[in-house]
C-alpha cells in the first residue's frame, strides 16, 4: 500500500475546494422576488393582518412596540415596527368602480386608522409575504 506524503495530501485538499468553488457558481440563483398580498379588512380578514394590530369596529389599533407613518407615494398608512422595518400597509378607497361614487379619506388618530366618507369607503391592507428564491 502506496503512503501519501503531506504535499500530495494538500494538492488534493486544494483540488477539492477549487471543484466545489467551480461548482457552485455554475448554480445560478435568481434575486429573491417579494409578493404583497392585498385585502379588503373585514371581520372576516381580520385574522390575516400583520402582527401589531387589531381590528375592531371599522378601525385598526396598535399594539405596543409599532407606530403608523404616513406613507409618501400612495396617500396610505405604513406599519413600522420597533426596528423599523414595514410591516404592512394599509389604505382607504371606495369599493364600488362608479364615476363620482364618492370620496374616501383615511384618518390617523393616534394609535388607530379608520376610513371615512360615503359608505363604499373601506379600509384595504397590504403586507408582504416571505420572498421566494427562484432556482434557475
Amino acid at each position: 500500500m502506496k503512503k501519501i506524503n503531506m504535499k500530495q495530501t494538500i494538492v488534493l485538499a486544494l483540488t477539492i475546494c477549487l471543484f466545489a468553488t467551480a461548482n457552485a457558481q455554475k448554480t445560478k440563483v435568481a434575486p429573491a422576488q417579494a409578493q404583497t398580498k392585498t385585502f379588503i379588512v373585514s371581520e372576516e380578514t381580520k385574522k390575516d393582518l400583520p402582527e401589531g394590530v387589531t381590528f375592531a369596529n371599522n378601525k385598526i389599533s396598535l399594539k405596543g412596540g409599532f407606530k403608523f407613518e404616513q406613507s409618501q407615494n400612495n396617500g396610505g398608512v405604513l406599519l413600522v415596527n420597533a426596528k423599523g422595518n414595514i410591516t404592512g400597509r394599509f389604505k382607504c378607497y371606495c369599493n364600488i368602480l362608479k364615476d363620482g361614487a364618492g370620496s374616501c379619506t383615511l384618518i390617523m388618530n393616534g394609535n388607530s386608522i379608520s376610513c371615512t366618507g360615503t359608505t363604499c369607503c373601506t379600509l384595504s391592507a397590504g403586507i408582504d409575504l416571505p420572498k421566494v428564491i427562484k432556482m434557475q
